[in-house]
């Protein structure tokens, strides 16, 4: 089902328009007028234009949850698996914690045969915050312990009883900071694609001419580990490795 949420989204809009206005452009749809159009669109059986539709608002910068979910949801019910699974992991990048989003990914992933991809324990920790998340949790300390600091330097009779206090809270910016710190690495190192068609033909090389390595079924994902042009060098949990065109995967 999907979710009439545009609330972000008028947000979004709002920041684009104030852009946007004094430009001499004719007036189009609203970002949020074509998030409706997209649900309706959803709700009339025209799923592949519905995720068409959210993909377009979503390569104008302007994305949130609900849009991924939603998205997610389109290509699901148009038998597009791997896109589907790509347009679900975006969501519960940007909402971690969301039931609905972790249980249609989840449901999604069942429906592939091959071996799939799990991140590890430490990651599935580090993941159910978001960066930005990470980067509030890390701020709140650290600015408590400069201003502790500062109230002591201000204060001298007041710096005994404080010191507890500024070890305290450096001791959390510092665990805090090294969420952060793990959670952007685990963004950025961890690239993983879903696979777009059935038998799709992974390469022991960048060219149309190498020969196969494996086959891979729509949905199932692989870790990117280099690339080339416009190929990828990539690899699925059991670490069989080749080469697959960009094109042949949701990123």
């Amino acid at each position: 089902m999907s979710r009439h949420c545009p609330t972000s989204l008028f947000l979004l809009w709002f920041i684009a328009s104030a852009l946007w206005v004094g430009t001499a452009m004719p007036a189009t749809a609203t970002p949020a007028e074509d998030f409706e159009a997209a649900n309706k669109l959803y709700e009339q059986g025209s799923y592949e234009d519905a995720a068409k539709l959210f993909g377009n608002i979503a390569t104008n910068g302007l994305t949130s949850p609900e849009l991924c979910f939603n998205r997610g949801n389109a290509f699901f019910k148009a038998g597009q698996l791997g896109r589907a699974i790509s347009a679900y992991r975006a969501a519960e990048r940007l909402s971690p914690r969301d039931s609905d989003i972790r249980a249609n990914l989840r449901f999604a992933r069942e429906q592939v045969r091959e071996p799939k991809w799990q991140p590890g324990r430490i990651a599935n920790t580090i993941g159910t915050l978001t960066l930005n998340e990470w980067a509030v949790l890390t701020m709140i300390p650290a600015w408590a312990f400069f201003l502790l600091l500062a109230t002591g330097q201000w204060r001298p009779n007041l710096a005994p009883s404080l010191r507890i206090y500024i070890l305290s809270s450096a001791i959390l910016a510092i665990c805090f900071g090294s969420g952060l710190a793990a959670n952007w690495n685990l963004i950025h190192s961890t690239r993983i694609v879903s696979a777009t068609a059935n038998d799709l033909a992974i390469r022991h090389g960048p060219l149309e001419e190498s020969q196969t390595s494996f086959t891979v079924q729509d949905g199932t994902e692989l870790q990117i580990t280099d690339s080339k042009g416009d190929w990828l060098e990539v690899r699925t949990d059991d670490r069989h490795s080749g080469w697959v065109r960009k094109t042949q995967v949701a990123p």
